[in-house]
């Protein structure tokens, strides 16, 4: 099998504002806001107004691995991290 470049990783990229989407797909209830998802099941999740008053940052995006919880202004960033974790767990390759 052949590793999908970061690209054609970032090509499955789709916009999920309903969470409940995302979730029905997952069956967990694990998003409450607008996602992005890649490879229909992985995904950073966007900020919400909640999150705005919760805390003084905009524009942020959430990436939860496992039990770290990485946020971050920089989506490529984050992508980056998710593609390298797909890479590692099978989800971004492609038959041969």
């Amino acid at each position: 099998m052949a590793d999908m470049t970061f690209a054609e990783f970032r090509a499955t990229k789709e916009a999920v504002d309903d969470p409940a989407i995302l979730n029905d797909r997952l069956g967990q209830d694990l998003y409450t806001g607008p996602c992005l998802v890649y490879l229909g099941v992985l995904a950073i999740e966007m900020e919400t107004p909640e999150w705005k008053d919760a805390t003084p940052a905009l524009d942020r995006f959430q990436l939860v691995i496992g039990n770290v919880c990485t946020m971050d202004r920089d989506l490529e960033k984050l992508e980056r991290e998710l593609y390298a974790w797909a890479i590692e767990e099978g989800f971004a390759c492609f038959a041969a």
